[in-house]
């Protein structure tokens, strides 16, 4: 994921950054190479902006998890290495963690945290919106509650509850677990056998691993599939509650393409 000025002046970022991203990447920069920069400079703000618009540029791309997580790579005051059973805690606003070990267990409380996670079976929960989480390794857990939070996962077996509005999620992953509640979401699941779950409106879901499974009692404005892969999508037909049956392979569902449900509760392409 390179950044180079055009991506800047289509982002119409002000020209204090564009002069200084000139000046540090003449010839443009990798997405984490610039968030690091970004943060080693004290321009934390500047950071949160270009982790928005690179999740709006490159939120359907897996190779963008992998990106986002290293990107997050020695953000922190707080850093640990090796296996903990001692929880990391915070209340303060702009806390950082990274740590690297198995079992790791980390709580934060405060309006934008940047936490990084690698290790087997870490353990992250965050209050707070406009949290930003990173975490590489098997059987993870993370629960967010607040608004505006971006999770990146890479690992099997992944748990990730949401609660909050515009959350972005994207995990990479085999057998991994999504929940969200928050309107305005968008989720990225790229592993196989992955299952969510959606109870909130207006959201967009990638499913694209193989056999994913896609359950939804809110309003879904795009959803991809990938094979194997089937989603049930709640309507109300005027009369009641039913399903919307969306199964990859069958009634021209195709792998990979955006479909939306129409005025008649089919399947449409977007």
């Amino acid at each position: 994921m390179m950044i180079t000025r055009s991506d800047l002046r289509a982002w119409r970022v002000g020209p204090v950054m564009y002069r200084w991203f000139l000046r540090a990447f003449p010839a443009g920069g990798s997405y984490a190479d610039v968030h690091r920069a970004l943060q080693r400079e004290g321009y934390t703000d500047w950071a949160n902006s270009l982790v928005e618009y690179g999740w709006s540029k490159w939120r359907e791309e897996a190779s963008f998890v992998q990106q986002d997580i290293s990107a997050m790579g020695n953000i922190s005051r707080v850093q640990t290495a090796g296996e903990t059973s001692r929880p990391l805690a915070s209340a303060e606003d702009n806390a950082r963690f990274s740590c690297s070990g198995d079992n790791v267990k980390i709580a934060s409380t405060g309006y934008a945290a940047q936490i990084a996670s690698a290790g087997y079976s870490a353990r992250i929960g965050s209050v707070g919106y406009n949290a930003h989480i990173g975490s590489s390794g098997d059987r993870g857990r993370i629960a967010v509650a607040g608004n505006s939070a971006r999770i990146s996962s890479v690992g099997d077996g992944t748990r990730i509850a949401s609660t909050g509005m515009r959350v972005r999620i994207s995990s990479l992953g085999d057998r991994n677990r999504i929940a969200s509640s928050g309107d305005l979401t968008q989720l990225a699941c790229f592993g196989a056998e992955s299952k969510i779950a959606n109870c909130a409106d207006n959201i967009h879901i990638i499913a694209s691993g193989e056999n994913a499974v896609v359950a939804s009692t809110g309003a879904v404005d795009s959803i991809i599939l990938g094979p194997g892969g089937c989603a049930a999508l709640a309507y109300h037909d005027g009369e009641r509650m039913r399903f919307a049956l969306a199964v990859e392979g069958e009634n021209n569902i195709r792998a990979g393409v955006k479909y939306r449900l129409n005025e008649d509760h089919q399947f449409v392409e977007c």
